[in-house]
């Protein structure tokens, strides 16, 4: 094991340390395929996280003012890599919408969410694309680490059935100048949330109106990516 013997409990130090190193196996492009040791690697680090590691609890909630019940903690930003976290009041939502070219790693850190994901089939066009419901299944209260491609469960919305948290790793970075923005899209068969996993149905584009984030301050340890 290459990585430096860290204390109990700083997990996320080990996370950021490995980052650190691996940025140089990211091109900050969109890839079909990233490097098998890269993914091992942050995988391995992300199941060693909680909430406490992160510095991301339930009493981030309080913080939380904006009518959407969703904070924002921006950890990195950077060309190759988007490392952040998201607190969610329970009843809140994170639309459905992509990511795209991207691959996005990610752990729950505290509480229950409901992760709806789908398959987008093709590029959108005047507005619309067919996509196929991937998986439709319920992450915690235990901390769960999860993932999407470029192509599996590229979009997906997020609802927090109790209070909670999550933190992503994401590459490359959004980037609306290279076409990397993201998009929000809702099934055009207002009927469709009763469907199941496998089934296929046009999603729309939109702009949720009102829909904002309240940013929120980083509480872990230094992150020095």
């Amino acid at each position: 094991d290459a990585l430096p013997r860290i204390s109990p409990g700083a997990s996320a130090q080990r996370l950021f340390y490995f980052l650190h190193c691996s940025k140089v196996l990211l091109s900050g492009e969109p890839t079909d395929a990233l490097p098998a040791d890269f993914v091992v690697g942050l995988r391995r680090c992300l199941d060693r996280c909680e909430g406490g590691d992160i510095g991301v609890g339930p009493k981030a909630i309080a913080n939380i003012s904006c009518s959407s019940g969703i904070g924002y903690c921006d950890v990195y930003s950077g060309k190759q890599l988007t490392v952040c976290a998201f607190v969610m009041r329970r009843g809140s939502v994170i639309p459905l919408h992509d990511h795209p070219g991207m691959w996005v790693f990610g752990r729950l850190l505290f509480g229950r969410i409901r992760v709806r994901s789908f398959d987008q089939s093709g590029k959108v066009r005047d507005g619309r694309v067919r996509a196929q419901l991937r998986a439709d299944r319920v992450l915690g209260p235990e901390p769960t680490s999860f993932s999407l491609t470029p192509t599996d469960g590229n979009l997906h919305e997020l609802e927090a059935l109790e209070d909670c948290g999550f933190f992503d790793v994401l590459t490359p970075a959004y980037d609306p100048q290279h076409e990397r923005d993201c998009t929000y899209f809702l099934p055009q068969d207002s009927g469709f949330a009763a469907e199941a996993v496998g089934a296929w149905t046009t999603l729309v584009t939109y702009e949720p109106v009102g829909f904002t984030m309240d940013s929120l301050k980083y509480m872990g340890p230094p992150c020095c990516i």
